[in-house]
């Protein structure tokens, strides 16, 4: 197995406070923080550093899990063009439905 560690910026989001993230359990403070580079778009704010160790799973097994995900993404897309073809075929059968109007007889 494959690890990284790197110090990397550390956010939470701005809606937090310190107070609130240190009352929680360090797993769940962990789990709220981002890690890395980030917009400067304001939701995030830089609260320190972070070293940070990634444990990485072997070829294999990141190959299937990439595998899974793409069948899903595809199942997906299957989905949905499905559906946007049952949509079209009802709108061409709405267009070429030929109107049934029955006669009308007059009385004389």
């Amino acid at each position: 197995m494959k690890t990284i560690t790197a110090t990397v910026p550390a956010y939470m989001n701005k809606w937090s406070s310190i107070d609130e993230l240190m009352e929680r359990t360090p797993e769940d403070a962990i789990s709220s923080i981002f890690t890395g580079h980030t917009s400067s778009d304001g939701t995030w704010i830089r609260i320190g550093s972070a070293t940070v160790t990634v444990e990485i799973a072997d070829d294999k097994e990141v190959k299937a899990g990439l595998v899974e995900s793409l069948k899903e993404a595809k199942k997906k897309i299957q989905a949905d063009a499905e559906k946007s073809i049952t949509e079209i075929d009802a709108q061409i059968q709405s267009l070429l439905a030929i109107e049934y109007k029955p006669c009308q007889t007059t009385e004389g």
